[in-house]
């Protein structure tokens, strides 16, 4: 089928490259075995930019260091243990250091990935078919409460945050992991959280709404001017995980104009049936596809995209890194999706919010 050029809502691969002994761990510039992510499997896939996400990991003497720590199966599903807040000057330093590694890769690609910082650059890239990357902050540990360093951050291209990953912060609580459960788990934004919204609807930066809870969730529609953005999500009456955005909230996202960025973790997909709400491993880009259609039939294709999170969660073996976007939209072409609306999941509909927030 044709190779559409896709915008990715959400990866990690900054993250997944970089570790505090501030080594590439592998390959961005070649192609690799390792990972979801590196510019020639990119260009394979269609790829021609996405928002890469800069998430603190807890330190490495950390019991949360290890993935299933904390993890309990029930009878019905699972839940995991609630990570604590991790430490502003830790994450802070570790974010300096990303971004700082990121540029260096810019360097070491030889014009063939650019972090943007404006729509103008960002359609150049395009144009130009070189990877476009906007640096995304995912988790605000790393500003301060005074928001003294945002600035600072705007200035070394940080265009997106997420207030919260999984774990509470000085500005709100993230949700944990849980299912069967709904998102509305604990209290909703602190007052630096309220005035962080502020100040980056001040500055154009986006803000990310993908792990946090229902009340925080509500205090963003309520308090942002902009469009509501959740970068990396499913929906939760297809499957009933507490990362997973509800009705009300997929219609909340409409109503503003927002997108919403559909994942591809599997256990945020489906869940066997019968099988007492045990996770699966694997599904197919079809079971997928039934999210991205769910959104679009509820509130209009104009709203839903692709936030795949490469390189931050398991891939199902369809779409086992950046270059099997085709599979996916093939699924959605069978569904029925005309070019124009195939365009708009690929890319179209982050390129619009993205315009909409920032300006030209």
């Amino acid at each position: 089928m044709k190779q559409y050029k896709i915008f990715d809502g959400h990866i990690d691969t900054l993250t997944a490259l970089y570790d505090s002994e501030h080594r590439q761990v592998r390959s961005f510039i070649d192609s690799s075995a390792v990972g979801h992510v590196d510019i020639p499997r990119a260009r394979k896939g269609g790829m021609a930019g996405g928002f890469f996400a800069i998430c603190t990991p807890p330190p490495q003497s950390s019991q949360y260091k290890d993935p299933f720590f904390g993890l309990d199966l029930t009878a019905n599903g699972y839940t995991v243990k609630y990570p604590p807040p991790l430490e502003s000057e830790y994450s802070e330093n570790f974010v300096n250091c990303v971004i700082d590694f990121a540029f260096k890769l810019e360097s070491q690609s030889a014009n063939q990935f650019k972090l943007v910082q404006n729509y103008l650059e960002l359609m150049r890239c395009i144009e130009d078919e070189i990877l476009a990357g906007i640096i995304h902050i995912e988790g605000a540990e790393p500003i301060k409460t005074d928001l003294s360093n945002l600035p600072v951050y705007y200035e070394k291209g940080v265009r997106s945050i997420g207030l919260v990953w999984s774990r509470p912060n000085e500005f709100g609580f993230g949700v944990p992991y849980r299912y069967p459960s709904t998102p509305d788990i604990g209290s909703g934004l602190t007052r630096a959280g309220l005035k962080l919204v502020d100040a980056c609807n001040e500055l154009k930066i986006i803000i990310d709404l993908a792990h946090i809870n229902d009340k925080g969730f509500w205090d963003v529609v309520a308090r942002s001017k902009q469009p509501i953005v959740v970068s990396h999500t499913a929906v939760h009456t297809l499957c009933p995980a507490s990362r997973n955005i509800t009705d009300r909230q997929i219609d909340a996202i409409g109503d503003s104009g927002g997108v919403i960025g559909i994942w591809f973790e599997p256990t945020h997909i489906q869940y066997q049936s019968g099988g007492g709400g045990k996770p699966i491993s694997d599904v197919t880009a079809g079971q997928i596809a039934k999210h991205i259609e769910y959104i679009a039939e509820r509130i209009g294709i104009d709203h839903v995209a692709i936030g795949s999170d490469f390189d931050g969660a398991d891939m199902p073996s369809e779409i086992s890194d950046v270059s099997c976007y085709p599979w996916l939209m093939g699924k959605l072409a069978d569904i029925g999706y005309s070019t124009s609306e195939l365009g708009k999941i690929a890319m179209g509909n982050w390129l619009r919010i993205i315009r909409t927030i920032w300006g030209e």
